[in-house]
């Protein structure tokens, strides 16, 4: 198929509705990479979380010490130390997931640095056809906000999520940078 048909077959639907009303990612060029890694607000958001665990926790031990009794307080912030855990663990996991476009490897994969049976989307970059910019408002009952999802495009229309934030003007800049870096297209939603 040329670019034409695969554009018609392509969908404009968001792959994931949502996403993060900051910039989630920072985009790396060198010389055979592209790398989206993860922005300072991404970091200071998960380790927020941490903070919120370590507080929770330590005060409500010092409410509640183990053997002086029951405190309903210490109860409930000890349970709060483990919601924000497990949010801090969710975002730690996206936190360290790498995305990288190697031309050294000839790749495109989203993964764990590391662990290469955690790498998925690993595909060929010879299959990259094209990027796609997406744009929504958020359905944010108290504050709706712009998210702006970046795909790849593959020689088959199928789609590939990368990422999605709501910095317009970063997800333009990255997305004329990893245009170039693999010499295709740019298609948006219009």
């Amino acid at each position: 198929m040329n670019l034409r048909e695969i554009k018609k077959y392509t969908s404009t639907e968001f792959m994931y509705s949502g996403g993060a009303s900051f910039k989630t990612h920072d985009a790396r060029l060198k010389k055979e990479a592209f790398k989206f890694l993860p922005s300072t607000q991404f970091t200071l958001y998960t380790l927020m979380y941490l903070a919120l665990v370590i507080l929770c926790y330590y005060c409500g031990n010092y409410l509640w010490p183990i053997d002086n009794g029951f405190s309903a307080l210490g109860f409930i912030l000890l349970g709060a130390a483990l919601v924000f855990l497990c949010a801090f663990l969710y975002f730690l996991k996206d936190y360290l997931v790498r995305i990288v476009f190697s031309k050294k490897l000839g790749y495109y994969y989203k993964g764990y640095v590391n662990i290469p049976f955690l790498r998925n989307d690993k595909i060929n970059l010879e299959d990259i056809v094209a990027i796609q910019i997406l744009g929504e408002i958020t359905s944010e009952t108290l504050a709706p906000f712009n998210s702006f999802e970046l795909n790849l495009v593959l020689k088959d229309s199928e789609r590939v999520h990368v990422i999605d934030h709501s910095n317009l003007k970063s997800i333009i800049t990255d997305v004329t940078q990893l245009s170039k870096f693999l010499d295709v297209p740019i298609w948006t939603n219009e």
